[in-house]
């Protein structure tokens, strides 16, 4: 079937229609008093009920096609804001739909969308310039951290303590991960894990759509300080593990397609549960990482040098844990098997190679490795009274942990979309673009007071009140009383990394859209048909998958 081509405003238009549906539902989630949106899981599940927004713009569908090019681009927006930040996804969407609303305007006026662009990149940079030098401050303890995982649960206050409690318990280098509660209770517990940076070589291994994550229970762990290669040395492990009922961790030098496109066919047709990764690190000091993950987990580092076979493999060459999940870019490993011996007598000699290390770098790393065996892992369970509230607040402590996270990275600023505000105030509008920055930077403080049932004369009226005063940048609306207060003393902040992606990521969107002359879109029955012949044609490269 042939293309559905459009051209100039025709085009434009169309992306913008898409794009004004999800931007609806999501910014009606927005600040202490967003609404909820209720969203339809299939007749077998129960509906979920949100604030958060990335749930909102992830789980947004439409037929129209060009309405569908449109979300897609918004959506791009939101999750690399909350890709990077973990959280900003609503203030990003807000952001990148208003620039484009503006800017098509401008199109439509007659203005050049090259000129546009240019200029709404130079004014992004200067109100970013603001934000980190003016505005932004250091996090000066866990008070601070409390607030920012309190206001990013949409407050929360249980949920600000447990968050501000676990990174207290693991520390900085630790890790910290969000579950559903088996007993209904939300509660904090603390075990033995690691991280690192790697993450699955195919998202075929993914679990959990809603969190593109593979989540391995009680895995058997393979580790290799070689590549994977044929399917042949594969099978005896896959067999054994799939007779045991267990599901599969490899991590690896490297998988090679044809034992990878193996593992992906018999993920997708239910065999075994696994997952591959590849090895963290290079050279030497990957063989040491590698290391540091079998004595974690109890299992041994494969090594064809020593012997090894993987025809002939043993038991107790695999490494096992109460829970590995993986992103696409990190693993973690919770509650590894390894003895207790063997994991303390790793730490004290990392700490006396740390001791005796001669340059920065080398203290780095071993400290780096160092913090993976004494850090852990905290758990946050969370827990409700149905499973729709379990899930709803599931979500809201996901977004407490990264917002916490990202405050740590770069520091805070105030709350309730003042940042921005504060941050654009001083900034010169003397052209279209640098009009439709600092017009968009106010969005996000007025879309707060529209949720909480201001109209938008009294929204431009507390705006021009809190730049014009003369007050400190930490000077805020209180929503419930209409009142100027101190965001700092009230512990109304943002993470800094936030507030700065969300505007830098909205901007590369918008200028993608103000500089669109044609979209080619096909029909949903067109691309269900591409979706079905790429799954066959990997199902048949798969060559000598089980079966």
């Amino acid at each position: 079937m042939e293309n559905q081509v459009k051209y100039g405003k025709d085009a434009r238009q169309g992306l913008l229609k898409g794009i004004d549906k999800l931007a609806d539902a999501v910014v009606s989630t927005l600040g202490p008093n967003g609404r909820n949106v209720v969203i339809f899981r299939g007749s077998s599940e129960p509906p979920q009920s949100t604030k958060d927004g990335v749930t909102v713009a992830k789980s947004f569908l439409t037929s129209d096609p060009q309405e569908h090019l449109g979300q897609l681009l918004l959506r791009q927006a939101a999750m690399k804001t909350a890709d990077k930040a973990g959280d900003g996804t609503t203030t990003s969407t807000l952001l990148a739909r208003e620039m484009i609303k503006n800017g098509l305007t401008a199109l439509d006026n007659g203005e050049n969308a090259v000129q546009i662009k240019r200029d709404i990149d130079k004014t992004v940079k200067e109100v970013l310039s603001n934000l980190k030098n003016n505005i932004a401050e250091d996090i000066s303890g866990e008070e601070q951290l409390e607030q920012i995982a309190t206001i990013s649960s949409n407050n929360d206050v249980e949920t600000g303590k447990l968050i501000a409690q676990a990174i207290e318990k693991v520390g900085l280098e630790g890790v910290v991960h969000v579950e559903e509660s088996k007993t209904g209770d939300t509660y904090l517990e603390t075990v033995e894990g690691l991280q690192f940076d790697r993450g699955f070589k195919s998202p075929y291994f993914v679990t959990d759509n809603s969190t593109m994550q593979s989540v391995l229970d009680n895995p058997a762990i393979l580790i290799m300080d070689h590549r994977l290669n044929t399917v042949k040395e594969l099978l005896p492990i896959l067999e054994a593990v799939s007779a045991q009922g267990k599901s599969l961790l490899i991590i690896a030098e490297d998988i090679d397609n044809e034992a990878l496109a193996t593992l992906i066919v018999n993920k997708m047709r239910g065999t075994i549960n696994v997952c591959a990764v590849k090895a963290p690190e290079f050279g030497d000091r990957r063989k040491l990482v590698l290391e540091d993950i079998a004595i974690t987990t109890g299992g041994k580092v494969f090594d064809k040098q020593k012997g090894m076979k993987l025809d002939k493999f043993s038991w107790d060459w695999f490494g096992s844990a109460r829970k590995a999940t993986v992103t696409k870019e990190q693993t973690t490993i919770v509650d590894g098997k390894g003895g207790t011996e063997e994991i303390e007598a790793r730490v004290e000699e990392l700490q006396q190679q740390i001791e005796k290390a001669r340059t920065p770098y080398e203290t780095e790393q071993l400290q780096n490795r160092l913090a993976k065996f004494v850090g852990g892992v905290a758990i946050v369970h969370v827990g409700g009274n149905t499973e729709t509230e379990m899930l709803e607040k599931k979500d809201r402590v996901d977004d407490a942990l990264h917002a916490t996270k990202a405050a740590l990275d770069e520091g805070i600023v105030p709350g309730g979309g003042c940042s921005l505000l504060y941050a654009s105030s001083g900034i010169k509008a003397d052209s279209i673009g640098a009009q439709i920055v600092v017009e968009s930077c106010a969005k996000p403080f007025s879309q707060i007071l529209i949720n909480a049932g201001y109209d938008d004369v009294k929204t431009k009226i507390l705006a021009d009140q809190l730049v014009n005063s003369g007050n400190d940048h930490w000077a805020g609306i209180d929503v419930n009383t209409g009142d100027t207060v101190n965001f700092r003393e009230k512990g109304v902040i943002d993470p800094t990394k936030v507030s700065r992606l969300a505007l830098l990521n909205a901007a590369s969107v918008a200028g993608t859209v103000l500089l669109t002359e044609c979209t080619l879109t096909q029909d949903k029955e067109s691309i269900e048909q591409k979706l079905r012949v790429l799954q066959d044609s990997a199902t048949n490269a798969a060559g000598l998958a089980m079966s």
